[in-house]
């Protein structure tokens, strides 16, 4: 992030992604998955934000296995700082990704 004004500032920046291609009925095109807040930037500079994301507003429940799933594929994601911003997009490749939330008894 990077302030080009003429006074001390902060900034957010999001992450979206969204499935490329075929999605499935209830998938999103573009949603949010993580953002940060920079500290305060003197005018002139710039600083690196790390924004950490989640992966539940991509993934579906598998009712036949009983796991959490998120689809391989295709993904684009947008580094913005605004909804609509897309200042940065990437298209990366996925793996598919399954788990299970099962507690133990006894």
């Amino acid at each position: 992030m990077q302030n080009t004004g003429k006074r001390k500032t902060s900034g957010v920046v999001q992450v979206y992604v969204g499935k490329a291609g075929t999605r499935r009925e209830n998938d999103y095109e573009r949603v949010l998955v993580g953002f940060a807040r920079s500290g305060e930037l003197a005018p002139g500079t710039s600083a690196e934000i790390e924004v950490q994301c989640r992966l539940d507003p991509v993934f579906h429940w598998n009712g036949s296995s009983n796991h959490f799933d998120v689809d391989g594929g295709t993904y684009n994601i947008w580094v913005s700082q605004f909804e609509g911003d897309e200042t940065k997009a990437e298209t990366v490749e996925v793996s598919p990704i399954s788990w299970s939330v099962r507690s133990k008894q006894g």
